[in-house]
């Protein structure tokens, strides 16, 4: 695509040009071998953008890409990269603000979304959030009424094709997180107290009327909650839930992450020098990823075979993961201070190579999103906390 200058003779004064292909992770040989063009491609890598010196601080740079992206979305391109910046344009979005007043809630009410291994969306409502005591620690009780939506989504168009309502009636704990489960619905509270040998039970199975199916206790200071079909349910807890808080000498989340099975059963423990877990996903393939402080490594353990294979993705404090459906990119965001920004790193012979860093569009525009969810592939992004993005990598 280029820009000419109709005054001076149609004399080209900018160009972008990119090459279609499969691939996901920008590389070098792009540039020399042609036969990686692949014209039916979802992906399109940007080789060159350029502006004739005296044309600059115009907007031409900015107008080129914003139709050269257009043009090839008409084309179902998904994926556009730019050296080593991957830009990834959105095909929809929702209104996370109207989405809650449609069910008579408010951002006051709203305490969670969650991506299930089901591919839906949940989102938790509690009528009447405790505030936290002196400001600083979260009670463990509500006695409040609950309430689930659970969104179904075209994962390929971005967006929701069903949406279905069920209030759980008033619930005991101060829940924080909901999964779907194969009785009905996990609640799960991240705190929970000891009480001199009788803990109390923050993890709830409820049918869709809210009726308890079994109670039993995951620990106090939980920041990850999945449910996998196969594995059980997957926790990560953070250094309250490490090192003991709420009367816990001998917490059950010393290990940092841990599963358990459908009643609480102890099912594996990860085996490194957790203190915090940052960030968390479960694999298409069932592998639990994890992400933790104080070393800032990742970690894909397989509890099949006991297996804890580490990375150094070299960023400190990241809270945000992604694992691309075949299981050979990752993505973060670039941790403390930056955790809305984004990058993606190759998964080559064991180590992360090929980082590139991702920036996110919509309608033509940049958008700057924070990751609200993630399980495997699938993630949801939220712009100004109202604008909800949805995408499957």
């Amino acid at each position: 695509m280029v820009i000419k200058d109709r005054e001076n003779d149609g004399k080209i004064v900018g160009f972008l040009n990119g090459i279609a292909t499969n691939e996901r992770i920008f590389r070098d040989e792009f540039f020399t071998d042609e036969s990686l063009h692949e014209p039916d491609g979802e992906t399109v890598m940007i080789m060159g953008l350029d502006v004739l010196r005296e044309y600059r601080k115009m907007g031409l740079a900015r107008e080129l890409v914003f139709n050269y992206c257009r043009k090839e979305q008409a084309r179902v391109r998904r994926n556009k990269f730019m050296n080593k910046k991957l830009l990834i344009e959105f095909k929809n979005h929702i209104d996370l603000g109207d989405l809650i007043k449609k069910y008579n809630h408010s951002f006051d009410e709203y305490v969670t979304m969650q991506i299930g291994f089901d591919g839906n969306v949940y989102i938790l409502f509690n009528k009447n959030i405790p505030e936290r005591i002196d400001g600083m620690f979260v009670p463990t009780e509500s006695n409040s009424n609950y309430s689930v939506l659970l969104l179904q989504i075209d994962w390929n168009e971005e967006k929701i094709i069903n949406e279905k309502y069920y209030d759980l009636g008033v619930q005991k704990m101060n829940y924080s997180f909901v999964q779907p489960i194969s009785e009905g619905l996990l609640l799960v509270s991240s705190r929970c107290r000891f009480n001199k040998g009788n803990p109390e039970n923050n993890a709830a199975i409820v049918d869709f009327n809210g009726n308890i199916i079994d109670e039993f206790c995951l620990g106090d200071g939980i920041s990850h909650c999945f449910v996998h079909p196969d594995l059980g349910i997957v926790i990560g807890y953070f250094d309250e839930g490490v090192f003991g808080n709420y009367g816990w000498n001998n917490p059950l989340g010393a290990c940092g992450v841990r599963v358990w099975g459908r009643g609480g059963q102890d099912i594996w423990q990860a085996d490194k020098n957790i203190y915090d877990c940052y960030a968390m996903n479960i694999s298409e393939t069932g592998t639990i990823w994890y992400y933790y402080y104080d070393e800032f490594k990742l970690v894909n353990a397989s509890i099949n075979n006991s297996c804890e294979r580490e990375y150094v993705p070299e960023i400190d404090g990241a809270v945000s993961l992604i694992i691309s459906k075949d299981n050979l990119t990752i993505m973060m965001d670039k941790g403390y201070d930056a955790n809305d920004e984004f990058v993606a790193k190759k998964i080559i012979d064991d180590k992360l190579c090929d980082e590139v860093h991702i920036s996110f569009m919509y309608q033509g525009k940049c958008r700057k999103v924070s990751l609200i969810s993630s399980y495997g592939s699938k993630a949801a992004f939220v712009e100004n906390g109202t604008c909800l993005f949805l995408r499957s990598f």
